[in-house]
């Protein structure tokens, strides 16, 4: 009765996103929150918390779909070339 909410975890070589600031990165796209890791330890890897809609949508992607759609977003935040070198 609470709702539907996933996860997508992504691994970089390097973070792109600022890691100097708040762990977490507010995007314009309702529904979709990050959560840099590298804050806690994990140096790298930033957890998209995904809320409905776009949870229920993305529970019908293959994992693969999924991953796409998430660096669809995580490009529209940072530019396409800052995601991409990393």
């Amino acid at each position: 009765a609470m709702g539907v909410e996933n996860k997508v975890l992504l691994h970089f070589s390097e973070p792109f996103w600022p890691t100097s600031s708040s762990p977490y990165i507010q995007t314009t796209v309702q529904g979709i929150r990050f959560l840099s890791l590298h804050h806690y330890g994990k140096p790298g890897v930033i957890v998209a918390h995904l809320c409905p809609p776009v949870s229920i949508t993305i529970s019908k992607l293959t994992d693969v779909q999924a991953v796409q759609f998430v660096m669809g977003v995580l490009r529209d935040c940072f530019g396409a070339a800052s995601v991409e070198k990393s």
